[in-house]
């Protein structure tokens, strides 16, 4: 090539040196013309397919590749594979000894760089494309990807070195060993990241979407993103929060996943009964509670069962405190827990309780244990709210009272008049 144009720009009258270097150059203006037609043709190919093909299918993953940009990279990847081939032509023996060599070598590193780029292009492109699958919420996706660009890296740098040395890949793996122990202690949050979120994985632990609590962390919130050294979390306030991955691993973790995944979430509230308001039910008292319909066959029955249980063991009826008798926070209790069976939002075939709790300095609790139908926040309040409205409103027609500290206006009323002369 060089001799050819150098013979015909001297037989037309050019000078030996403006010659020369037109001659020396030809070769490479030649290959980077064909190397640019190369580009032009592989974009337009690409865009073709990208615009006929992946835009107007029913695929989705296909989408999430053009969109990161890695056919954009792969029309450059051609154009070097043809320079690279080139070199030898483009220059040839009378470029300065070393030169085709020195060449080789930058698009090689070029070559790796751009090949690099596209690879970490694809699996940001996978990575999005996975997210919007629904298993895509039981598997740490963010760290998976963060990895495998790690290594991705890590084998780029790699294949850089030995391009740049001369070495094979095999030296400079060993080569790397030294390296690899530093690399390992500057890495090593990302090392227990990732083996925290293979067991989070693993054990099904953690997932995108669930609602946990780490209170050494001051964390109550949803999962929204479970990374290679960090898992975000989304708290109720709606600030973020970014936790170590291994922290879940070695800190106390609750994920309300199983209530969520349950058929209802549990209720437990104490109401504490003032104990002075305790007492047997006397016959006006009963009466008074047979109207209520829920604990009226309750009460009816009882009632006869007693009557029996009496007679039969010849009890003296004259103190109310001989034999069985009906208690009216017994009754309450057969009344709170007809009153949960009945309701729309609670569920009957779990969990269902209402117990006493032992006496305290504050009164007696009355425990309510089930499980509510609701789960969200919002409507679960509401549905708990509405239950305790309703006790606390019907309570004093059992003759009870809910204890609470005295306040002011309890002592107002026992201050003795001012005397007056």
């Amino acid at each position: 090539m060089f001799d050819l144009v150098f013979s015909v720009l001297t037989q037309n009258g050019t000078p030996e040196n403006t010659a020369w270097f037109f001659a020396l150059i030809s070769g490479l203006l030649l290959t980077l013309i064909i190397c640019t037609f190369a580009r032009n043709v592989t974009e337009r190919i690409l865009h073709f397919i990208a615009t006929r093909f992946i835009q107007n299918n029913a695929f989705d993953w296909d989408n999430h590749l053009d969109n990161a940009g890695v056919l954009k990279m792969i029309s450059l990847i051609i154009p070097l594979l043809i320079f690279r081939g080139m070199i030898p032509f483009a220059f040839d023996e009378n470029w300065p000894t070393g030169t085709p060599e020195f060449v080789a070598q930058a698009v090689t590193i070029l070559l790796i760089i751009v090949i690099a780029i596209a690879v970490n292009r694809l699996i940001n492109a996978m990575r999005d494309y996975v997210q919007t699958l629904e298993f895509s919420k039981e598997l740490p996706v963010a760290a998976f990807a963060q990895l495998f660009k790690i290594v991705l890296m890590i084998a780029a740098v790699v294949l850089i070195y030995a391009a740049t040395v001369g070495e094979s890949i095999t030296a400079a793996l060993a080569g790397f060993g030294a390296v690899a122990a530093v690399l390992s202690f500057i890495y090593q949050d990302a090392l227990r990241g990732l083996v925290a979120g293979v067991q989070l994985t693993w054990n099904d632990l953690l997932a995108v979407g669930d609602w946990i609590e780490m209170p050494s962390y001051s964390v109550s919130g949803t999962v929204t993103e479970i990374g290679l050294t960090t898992v975000k979390i989304q708290n109720f306030d709606y600030s973020m929060t970014a936790v170590p991955t291994h922290a879940l691993i070695s800190d106390a973790l609750k994920n309300w996943r199983g209530m969520q995944e349950a058929a209802g979430r549990r209720m437990i509230r104490s109401l504490l009964i003032d104990t002075t308001s305790i007492q047997f039910c006397d016959d006006e008292l009963l009466e008074n509670l047979k109207t209520l319909s829920l604990i009226e066959p309750y009460i009816s029955g009882k009632e006869s069962a007693i009557a029996a249980s009496n007679n039969r063991l010849g009890i003296d009826s004259s103190n109310i405190a001989n034999g069985r008798q009906q208690t009216n926070i017994g009754i309450f209790r057969q009344y709170f827990l007809a009153y949960l069976r009945r309701h729309p939002k609670i569920l009957n075939d779990m969990t269902l309780v209402v117990r006493q709790m032992e006496p305290s300095q504050h009164g007696m609790p009355i425990q309510l244990y089930a499980f509510c139908t609701e789960k969200s926040m919002l409507d679960f309040e509401n549905v708990q709210a509405d239950i305790f409205d309703h006790i606390l409103a019907v309570l004093p027609q059992f003759g009870l009272r809910v204890f609470q500290h005295p306040v002011g206006q309890d002592f107002a009323g026992e201050q003795e008049p001012a005397q007056t002369n």
